[in-house]
C-alpha cells in the first residue's frame, strides 16, 4: 500500500521541494530494465554524443584540455567518440574550478565539497538533472537488491542531519537515519533502532556493517527482521562479507560510485559474482596502460557522466581500480554490461587506545573539508596512541589554523586518546598499484605494531 503512495505522492513532493525529477527518471529506469544489449548501447551512445557536443561547445576548459593534453594523458577507447581523448583528474578540475558551472547551463546547481577517498579535497557541482539520476539510480539499485520503495529502512552514516528538508525526506522515506560516533559505533543503539523501526533494509559502509555483525556475534543477537543489506563507500573484503552474512543470514549487495561526483556506476548482481553497470547515466571504462583493459585485467576506473551539464565529467579518473568482466551474458537475464570486481578503496581502520575505531570514511567526510587550500592528505597510525597526519598545501594555506582544526576534530572523536603529529610534505607517494592510500594503519587488530612488510 505505502509503496504505491510512495511512488505516486512522496516522490512528487520531494521533486517539488528539491527541483528534481526523480520520479520521472525512476520510471524511465524501470522501462530500460527490459532493454536489449543493443538498445542500451544505442541509448548510451546517443546521450554520450549529446554531452560531448554540449561540453565541446560550452566549456573552454575542455576544449583547451582536449587540444593540448600530452599523449601520455590520452587513451584509446571502445567508444569511438571517446577514443584518443585525454583522461581528466581531480587535480585538473581543482585548477579549473573557476570555469564551472558552465554559464550556458541555466538550471539549479548543487555544490558538494568532499575530502574524497583519494585524499584530494575537491568541490563538485551537480546539475539538477544529475541529482535526479543520482537518486533514481540509487533507488533502482536498492530495488534490485530486494528492497521495496516505501518500506522502512535504516541508514548509517557519518554526516549529521541538519537541514529540515533532509529530516522531512527521512520521514517520508520511512528512514531511520543514525549518525554514529566515529570512534565507536553504538551497536546496541543500532539494534534497538532496528527493532523499534521494524526496518527491513540497512544501507551502510561495509566496515560499519562488519562492526555491527561482530557485536551481534559476540552477544548472540539474531537478525531482528532485516532482509536487505546494501553497502557502499569502502572496499568490502570477502572475509568481512562472510562475517556480515553469517550474522544476519542474508546476502550483502554492494554498489559502487562516487558520492561527491554524484554518480552510482555499478551494483552487484544478486545472482552472480559481478557488478552491473548503470549505463543509462554514465559510460564506464576500465583502462590499463592507455587502452581498454582485457577480460580479467585490473585497470583504472574512468567514467563519463551523461546528464551533468553544470560541470561535465568526461573521461574522469575516479582514482579506483576494477577488474574487467568477460563480456558474457549475466545469468540474471539483465542486458546491462558487467565488470568482475571492484578493487579500489582498500583503506585501513585506525584503532584507539580505548578500544574504539576510526573508520576510513571518518577521514574522507570529516576533518579535511574544514580547511581551505589543502591539496592532499594521508593519516598514518605509527603507534596505537599516535597518528601522523601528512599534508600537502596549496599557496595560501594557513598551516597553524589547519593543524588546530584537524587536531580538534580527530581528538573529539577519539576522546583525546590519540597524540596527533603533523608532517607538511611536498608530495604523498602512491601505492604499488598506483592508487592513493589516504589512511594507513601500522597497528594490527590486536593493537600491536605490524612489521614494515606487513603494514605497507
Amino acid at each position: 500500500m505505502y509503496e504505491t503512495i510512495f511512488q505516486q505522492a512522496v516522490f512528487p513532493i520531494l521533486d517539488r521541494l528539491n527541483g528534481t525529477e526523480i520520479s520521472r527518471v525512476l520510471a524511465f529506469l524501470s522501462e530500460t530494465e527490459s532493454y536489449s544489449t543493443s538498445e542500451l548501447r544505442d541509448l548510451q551512445d546517443r546521450k554520450l554524443s549529446e554531452i560531448l557536443n554540449w561540453t565541446g561547445e560550452h566549456s573552454g576548459f575542455y576544449r583547451d584540455f582536449w587540444a593540448s593534453a600530452s599523449e601520455d594523458r590520452r587513451a584509446s577507447s571502445d567508444y569511438p567518440e571517446l577514443d584518443g581523448l585525454p583522461v581528466v583528474t581531480k587535480e585538473d578540475l581543482r585548477e579549473a574550478a573557476s570555469q564551472f558551472p558552465l554559464s550556458a547551463y541555466n538550471g539549479n546547481v548543487l555544490e558538494i565539497r568532499t575530502s574524497g577517498s583519494t585524499g584530494t579535497p575537491t568541490q563538485f557541482l551537480r546539475s539538477q538533472e544529475q541529482e535526479s539520476w543520482f537518486w533514481a539510480t540509487r533507488m533502482r539499485i536498492w530495488q534490485w537488491a530486494g528492497y521495496k520503495l516505501g518500506e522502512p529502512y535504516l541508514a548509517l552514516n557519518l554526516n549529521k542531519r541538519e537541514k529540515w528538508t533532509k529530516r522531512l525526506q527521512d520521514l517520508l522515506f520511512r528512514c531511520t537515519y543514525l549518525s554514529y560516533n566515529a570512534e565507536n559505533l553504538d551497536s546496541r543503539g543500532v539494534m534497538e533502532a532496528l527493532r523499534r523501526s521494524r526496518a527491513v533494509h540497512i544501507n551502510a559502509f561495509g566496515s560499519t556493517l562488519h562492526l555491527l555483525a561482530g557485536y551481534m556475534r559476540d552477544n548472540d543477537i539474531e537478525n531482528p527482521g532485516v532482509r536487505v543489506l546494501t553497502t557502499t563507500g569502502d572496499n568490502l573484503s570477502q572475509e568481512h562479507r562472510e562475517e556480515i552474512e553469517s550474522a544476519f543470514g542474508v546476502p550483502v549487495i554492494d554498489y559502487f560510485g562516487a558520492g561527491g561526483e554524484g554518480a552510482h556506476l555499478a551494483s552487484q548482481c544478486t545472482q552472480a559474482d559481478r557488478y552491473h553497470l548503470h549505463v543509462e547515466n554514465s559510460v564506464v571504462e576500465i583502462l590499463r596502460d592507455g587502452r581498454p583493459a582485457k577480460p580479467g585485467e585490473v585497470g583504472a576506473v574512468v567514467f563519463t557522466q551523461l546528464d551533468n551539464r553544470a560541470m561535465p565529467l568526461v573521461r574522469y579518473d575516479l582514482g579506483d581500480l576494477a577488474t574487467m568482466g568477460d563480456g558474457e551474458p549475466c545469468p540474471c537475464g539483465r542486458a546491462h554490461p558487467t565488470i568482475r570486481a571492484i578493487n579500489g578503496r582498500a583503506c585501513d581502520v585506525i584503532l584507539t587506545p580505548r578500544g574504539g575505531a576510526l573508520l576510513p570514511q571518518f577521514f574522507f567526510i570529516g576533518p579535511f573539508k574544514l580547511t581551505d587550500h589543502l591539496r592532499k592528505y594521508q593519516v598514518v597510525q605509527e603507534e596505537l596512541d599516535r597518528l601522523v597526519v601528512k599534508l600537502v598545501a596549496d599557496p595560501g594555506c594557513d598551516k597553524p589554523a589547519a593543524e588546530t582544526a584537524i587536531r580538534e576534530y580527530i581528538s573529539e572523536a577519539a576522546e583525546g586518546s590519540l597524540k596527533i603529529d603533523f608532517d607538511w610534505v611536498d608530495e604523498i607517494p602512491l601505492t604499488g598499484l598506483g592508487k592513493p592510500r589516504p589512511v594507513v594503519s601500522k597497528i594490527s587488530a590486536g593493537g600491536q605494531r605490524e612489521s614494515e612488510e606487513d603494514g605497507s
